[in-house]
């Protein structure tokens, strides 16, 4: 009775469920069972199935186009098909997964392919590669529209800039738009990367530190760039602050390091070591003011340097040298994923 009674809920739970069923006979791969989902599925009646070696079936015979190719699914006992385009009766093409499972019944080995229906699944990531798509799409135009904004800004206190007769306000001006152009530069590079939220730190530092020398540059006035650059790819939240912190260290080398148009180095050096980013600026000019504490700075830049440095978890310090200036920033790398 007790056997009756499991039979019975085997054969309840065969016939109801909402994947398909085969039973295969594990030594000629004969079809000996088929549940009425799967019949649906494929448009095939239970005489049409029943009798038949799975590669008979047309809808299978992708799986196991031969005998050979049976012994081989029988060999390894479990087969498993992510994605499988399934023909129909109709001729509709139907995607399926498909699992396969050799298991012992009363003392015999047989044959248990699930097919499941996944074609709803599929819509579904579809949608969201298309919702996706969208905002990616959206995200570049809005970095496009930023880096426009941005330069339109640098124009504007250009405009200002020369129409000041004023050395401390030209100065000013000149910081500030190079405090923008370090952020357009990060968006200038996102486009040219194709991304939105990753960028090589490296590459950003050899734009950015370029331009600021070349902004500074002039006739008399010539300032050797020294890069010392491993790859980084970096968070792109990050990279902000930190093209930030280094437009201040090397703005400041190239105005206080440097008087009366001598010439030097500013030397740039970016490791990735264990599971920090160490970045370097040095320069062999003038060197810093008797008695300078990083801690102690009130000027603007210093200011902004820690304030950036402490923003990423990061430490920035003065280091001991011989000649000139030079600072570290030590921050946590941090990967998107």
């Amino acid at each position: 009775e007790s056997i009756k009674n499991s039979e019975l809920r085997y054969r309840r739970l065969f016939e109801s469920a909402q994947d398909g069923i085969l039973i295969l006979d594990v030594d000629n791969g004969k079809i000996t069972d088929v549940n009425p989902y799967l019949m649906d599925l494929i448009g095939y009646t239970y005489a049409e199935i029943i009798g038949k070696s799975l590669w008979e079936i047309s809808p299978f015979q992708d799986i196991v186009e031969n005998k050979a190719k049976f012994l081989e699914l029988r060999q390894k006992e479990y087969v498993h098909y992510e994605n499988l385009p399934l023909l129909n009766k109709t001729g509709k093409v139907i995607h399926v997964e498909f699992v396969s499972n050799v298991y012992l019944v009363n003392e015999s080995k047989v044959i248990q392919c699930n097919i499941r229906d996944i074609e709803k699944r599929k819509k579904l990531e579809a949608a969201r590669e298309i919702v996706l798509e969208g905002k990616v799409t959206l995200l570049r135009e809005l970095k496009h529209r930023i880096k426009n904004s941005l330069a339109i800004i640098v124009g504007l206190i250009n405009m200002e800039s020369n129409r000041s007769s004023d050395p401390v306000i030209k100065e000013t001006l000149l910081k500030i738009r190079n405090r923008i152009n370090s952020i357009s530069n990060l968006y200038n590079l996102l486009n040219s990367m194709n991304t939105v939220d990753e960028i090589q730190l490296d590459q950003y530092i050899e734009k950015m530190s370029g331009l600021l020398v070349q902004s500074y540059s002039n006739e008399n006035y010539k300032i050797n760039l020294e890069l010392h650059l491993d790859k980084v790819p970096i968070d792109v939240d990050i990279a902000l602050s930190v093209g930030l912190i280094l437009n201040e260290l090397v703005t400041n080398a190239l105005i206080h390091a440097f008087p009366d148009d001598r010439s030097g180095s500013v030397r740039i050096a970016l490791k990735h070591k264990n599971n920090d980013v160490i970045i370097e600026v040095s320069d062999d000019g003038i060197g810093l003011p008797p008695g300078f504490r990083v801690d102690d700075s009130e000027g603007l830049g210093m200011k902004l340097v820690r304030m950036l440095s402490e923003q990423i978890q990061g430490s920035f310090e003065k280091i001991a040298c011989d000649k000139g200036a030079q600072f570290r920033i030590k921050f946590p790398f941090v990967r998107t994923i």
